[in-house]
């Protein structure tokens, strides 16, 4: 699955973690929160990136944190 990041401060982002789950009806599948990493973001700058794990079901991500 395809998720889509985009830098809406004014500020360049470093470091981006994007933690994720896989879910299918809202409902968790795997115990695993996963980890998508996005080195920096300039402001304004969209990125795509996909996940690896989440074969079956949606991704959900639950926090992102950057620098």
């Amino acid at each position: 699955e395809l998720l889509q990041n985009e830098n809406k401060s004014n500020k360049k982002k470093k470091n981006i973690t994007i933690y994720y789950h896989c879910v299918i009806d809202d409902w968790g599948y795997g115990g695993t929160a996963y980890e998508l990493m996005i080195d920096s973001l300039e402001p304004g700058e969209s990125r795509t990136v996909t996940d690896q794990y989440c074969f079956v079901g949606d991704v959900k991500i639950s926090n992102v944190t950057y620098k």
